[in-house]
């Protein structure tokens, strides 16, 4: 096992190294590190399209957990990478963070398999063919209604406020959801003023989270394509424009993604600053992400079909 943690270590520093010269040919192409590589390639295309350089990566590495398992005959290293980069833009220096879960498999001196954590939160037990019923879309329009003559006002503020401090952690007064992007999403907008809207048992109806000893919410607090379907629907109080060019979007807005256009949204971002071309940046969960470039194309999902949903609140 102390050779599969030394291993491990190993790994990350050319992992962390490869961040930043783009050079990955030490990451051998096994099983396991081709994520790795895609990553960087990934990564460093991004990067030159943005005109960004790339000049430092740290990287803190915290072994989670070390297993052995006998009927694959490997030993599992359980791994927490938080991983601070920065890069020049323009003559200015942005700081980006992220924070990876990974679980590699070694067998032997070999990077058997090598598990990583990325941006895909979609289900939580609900089909893709879920539609609320007739009887729920009445009432989402009653609740809409009643919410609209309220005088709801988004506080962008308090939004940026929770974003910036729980970009990184679980807020316990929430159920941590494990694929956790839009719950933290939800989260925000509540911080920022959102009412909820409908609430327990009626899951598929609203957007809502009830607190208690047994905690419950609608799919839409927690699945991203729910989320997108409440804030887009024509009778929602939140005064919502679709717009195409990311450099409208203001911070506390929300973008929605479709990693292979398929018509699903199965992550979602909250925007919290701007580079200095004006494109956003955003905070995230699944990889814990901060002050992280709106598109993702240095991500594992991401792929050229990608559909990006701009969700901006009017004020």
């Amino acid at each position: 096992m102390r050779d599969a943690v030394r291993q491990t270590q190993t790994f990350f520093q050319l992992r962390n190294d490869a961040w930043v010269t783009g050079h990955h040919g030490a990451l051998e192409a096994t099983h396991g590190i081709t994520k790795t590589q895609l990553e960087m390639k990934k990564r460093k295309n991004m990067q030159r399209q943005r005109g960004a350089i790339d000049r430092k990566a740290i990287a803190d590495v915290q072994v989670l957990a070390v297993t052995r398992d006998e009927s694959q005959e490997t030993i599992i290293v359980d791994v927490s990478e938080h991983l601070r980069m920065v890069y020049e833009l323009e003559g200015k220096l942005l700081h980006e963070r992220r924070i990876y879960k990974h679980r590699l498999h070694w067998r032997g001196a070999e990077l058997y398999w090598h598990d990583q954590l990325h941006e895909i939160d979609d289900g939580l037990g609900v089909g893709d063919a879920f539609e609320p019923a007739p009887e729920a879309a009445d009432d989402l329009e009653r609740h809409f209604e009643e919410q609209a003559l309220r005088g709801f006002q988004y506080d962008r503020t308090r939004a940026f406020q929770y974003a910036e401090r729980y970009w990184n952690e679980r807020n316990p007064a929430y159920h941590d959801m494990g694929d956790d992007c839009t719950n933290f999403i939800s989260q925000v907008l509540c911080a920022g003023g959102f009412p909820m809207i409908g609430g327990s048992p009626r899951r598929g109806e609203g957007w809502w989270y009830r607190r208690s000893a047994h905690p419950d919410w609608s799919y839409s607090w927690a699945v991203a394509h729910m989320l997108v379907s409440v804030l887009t629907s024509a009778k929602n109080p939140f005064r919502v424009k679709l717009v195409s060019d990311p450099r409208e979007l203001q911070v506390g807005d929300v973008i929605a993604y479709d990693w292979k256009n398929s018509g699903r949204f199965t992550h979602t971002t909250v925007v919290v600053d701007h580079d200095i071309s004006g494109a956003p940046l955003i905070d995230a969960h699944t990889v814990d992400s901060h002050r992280r470039y709106f598109s993702y194309e240095d991500s594992y999902a991401w792929t050229p079909e990608t559909r990006y949903l701009l969700v901006h609140f009017l004020d």
